[in-house]
């Protein structure tokens, strides 16, 4: 048995009206016009989680020495960071290495070789109140240290549902604005798709006192459906 489908897509603003469809079913024939439409929403939602990146650097010319300074350092900051209410498992070791380096000087002039131990550290610190006086405590210990920090939020499963939603809303009115453009009827959904993504804003500024100029501004959880409705 042959089969005709003749599809007409209108596309307007993102949403899209598709002619009728023959499917066939045993015997029988059904007709079903369909809409297509795109829903966006996003959601503000505000950083409450701070996440570092901390990294430790010793050197010296024998690869013992280099090894126990940076294990003596490692441990004084373990320490700062317990002190601070860190706990246990918000704190992992990411990179730990042992190399032996020397530097040029210049006019094909080198260092002397030495050994350079480099352990890093991911810390998520959950009470951003504190984090000035942390990052206080950590650059004022006798080490080689350098910082790297980023914002996170931890309720992003919450906020994406949020914003799914208001984007499966945002879809159906503007089916129903298409179906009553055409004196037709909106009828249930027939597929729905969705894609996530997260779209971030400047949230630091600098000021004189660098370690307590962190503002944590407002992140958006943007959200996109591609629904296809029935229409009659």
């Amino acid at each position: 048995m042959n089969t005709r489908a003749l599809f007409i897509l209108f596309c307007f603003a993102g949403m899209g009206l598709a002619g009728e469809r023959t499917l066939v079913s045993g015997a029988a024939t059904l007709d079903i016009r369909t809409v297509t439409v795109v829903g966006t929403a996003q959601t503000a939602v505000i950083p409450d989680l701070v996440k570092l990146t901390l990294s430790q650097t010793s050197q010296n010319s024998d690869a013992s020495q280099a090894w126990a300074l940076n294990n003596t350092n490692s441990v004084n900051l373990l320490k700062t960071l317990e002190d601070a209410g860190i706990a246990a498992e918000d704190v992992q070791t990411t990179k730990l290495s042992l190399y032996r380096n020397r530097d040029y000087l210049g006019n094909s002039q080198y260092s002397d070789w030495y050994y350079q131990v480099t352990h890093s550290l991911s810390v998520t610190v959950r009470q951003m109140d504190g984090l000035g006086n942390l990052l206080n405590n950590i650059t004022a210990m006798d080490s080689e240290i350098s910082i790297n920090l980023s914002l996170d939020v931890s309720n992003k499963s919450d906020a994406y549902a949020q914003s799914l939603t208001s984007a499966v809303n945002d879809a159906r009115a503007k089916a129903e604005i298409i179906a009553q453009a055409e004196g037709l009827t909106l009828g249930e959904a027939i597929s729905i798709s969705a894609a996530h993504s997260n779209v971030s804003v400047d949230t630091t500024t600098q000021t004189e006192d660098a370690y307590r100029s962190i503002a944590p501004g407002q992140d958006q959880i943007g959200t996109s459906v591609r629904v296809v409705y029935a229409i009659q």
